[in-house]
């Protein structure tokens, strides 16, 4: 318990753990302002936890002191709600600041491990998929970069003071229309890039089982062949086999891991979609449909960071 606390305190003081936390937060709120079952269920909430509030009224503000019990005001709720997920929203692009710098360099990085001009024996090692995976991996970053670009330079314009503005209202507005498109087409080659690992991944895995199969029934022929009359070369081989067995075990255990984590990314980007593409009015979804899918990527998201957490944890 003591440990799963100090997770919970290393992923909340993180700076990607705490962006997480505001998204998720973004995410409630606009669900709640969105769907009436939810909000009607956070208006009887609120009704237990403030059952008296004092009146409005201009007449018994005079005659009397009394609290009047009254229910939370539906319109007020909503615009709070409203103003909280703006707020939030606000908070977490001040994370993603400078993140286009990074978005940049990732790409950079990309294409130089692609360039022609690196050795050809470390290029025949990169299967036809994986370039391809490559190649969608650069496009993703250089388009979040410039999702991330875009999203920097109206920071100015949307801090709502009157006497400060940069691109002014109807230029920041194409500005980040355009960056969102920019977002949606990251996803996009990022959703198609990890589809492309999983195929690579599960036709390896599958050519290793075999594999491992194989290597099982020449073991069993040997046994019957060899009967008592193996010395102990013989059993310094089967050892040796056996080791390399559990190693490659080992190694099926690791790749269906990777399976799951680009799996569960692939899906978190797949929802994403419906973020930006909403904005730009390719994607035809609802205010509470993004929120839902906020929330289900934020949840997704954050396993990685929480596991990363618990890794720093436990190393000291």
């Amino acid at each position: 318990m003591a440990r799963t606390f100090e997770q919970f305190v290393r992923f909340t003081t993180d700076a990607s753990g705490l962006e997480r936390t505001f998204r998720l937060l973004q995410s409630i709120a606009q669900i709640l302002s969105s769907y009436d079952l939810p909000f009607n269920i956070l208006l009887i909430l609120l009704s237990y936890l403030i059952p008296f509030l004092p009146s409005t009224s201009s007449s018994s503000s005079h005659t009397s002191k009394s609290p009047t019990p009254l229910g939370p005001n539906a319109a007020t709720t909503q615009t709070a709600l409203l103003a909280l997920k703006t707020r939030l929203a606000l908070a977490r692009r001040y994370f993603r600041l400078f993140r286009f710098l990074e978005s940049f360099q990732a790409a950079q990085g990309i294409y130089a491990s692609l360039n022609p001009t690196t050795s050809p024996s470390s290029k025949n090692k990169v299967s036809t998929r994986e370039n391809l995976a490559l190649n969608l991996d650069l496009l993703s970053k250089t388009f979040n970069g410039m999702y991330l670009l875009l999203e920097t330079s109206t920071i100015v314009d949307v801090q709502g003071i009157p006497s400060l503005t940069l691109l002014g209202p109807q230029l920041e507005r194409v500005v980040a229309v355009e960056g969102q498109r920019f977002w949606l087409f990251s996803l996009v080659c990022a959703v198609l890039a990890g589809l492309v690992r999983i195929v690579d991944l599960s036709f390896s895995l599958m050519e290793q089982t075999e594999m491992m199969k194989e290597v099982g029934n020449e073991k069993k022929e040997e046994g019957e062949k060899e009967g008592e009359k193996e010395g102990e070369k013989e059993g310094e081989k089967k050892k040796k086999k056996g080791r390399r067995g559990l190693a490659q075990n080992q190694e099926a255990r690791e790749k269906t891991a990777r399976i799951a984590r680009l799996a569960r990314r692939v899906v978190a980007d797949a929802l994403d979609t419906t973020l930006p593409g909403s904005v730009v009015g390719w994607i035809p979804a609802s205010s509470g449909t993004v929120g839902l899918a906020m929330f289900a990527t934020t949840v997704l998201t954050s396993v990685d960071i929480w596991e990363r957490c618990g890794r720093e944890v436990a190393g000291g």
